[in-house]
């Protein structure tokens, strides 16, 4: 049950490759941010999997996937950020980055409830992540996105 929230509470909140560039300068069209944000949705949904293959056994692997889930979640949201969306894009952009946001403060919270071995807490911020979702959804469908719109 435990992996299954962790799932559902990131699900759009999957990872990308680590950020180790600076951000553009150059302003990218409506087609360039579309394309290049679902291919870090993609890779970060691939990297979720891999992490979540196994479900944790106690609570201190419990701590540690999700670590590395924040990790991941915290790489995706830099490399997002560092995309300039086109002038038409910006608002919508900016609150979808911005719900992102909101889910990875919980993806944290959990982690340090975890942490804490306080289940209850770990439960509650799963739980408002996932049902923060369907709206993340929708602002990934605002921007244009395809395979960050989906759950």
């Amino acid at each position: 049950m435990r992996r299954r929230l962790i799932v559902v509470a990131l699900a759009v909140v999957p990872a990308a490759t680590a950020a180790g560039c600076g951000g553009d300068t150059d302003q990218v069209t409506a087609e360039e941010l579309i394309s290049r944000g679902d291919a870090i949705c993609a890779e970060g949904r691939q990297r979720f999997d891999e992490v979540q293959a196994e479900a944790p056994a106690n609570a201190a692997a419990a701590v540690d996937q999700t670590q590395e889930l924040v990790d991941i979640a915290t790489d995706e949201l830099n490399e997002l950020r560092n995309i300039q969306p086109p002038d038409e894009l910006r608002e919508s952009y900016d609150r979808y980055l911005e719900a992102r946001g909101r889910a990875l403060e919980l993806l944290e919270h959990g982690r340090d409830a975890a942490d804490d071995k306080d289940a209850e807490a770990y439960g509650q911020a799963q739980a408002k992540a996932a049902a923060e979702e369907p709206q993340r959804r929708k602002l990934a469908r605002a921007v244009g996105f395809k395979v960050c719109s989906k759950g």
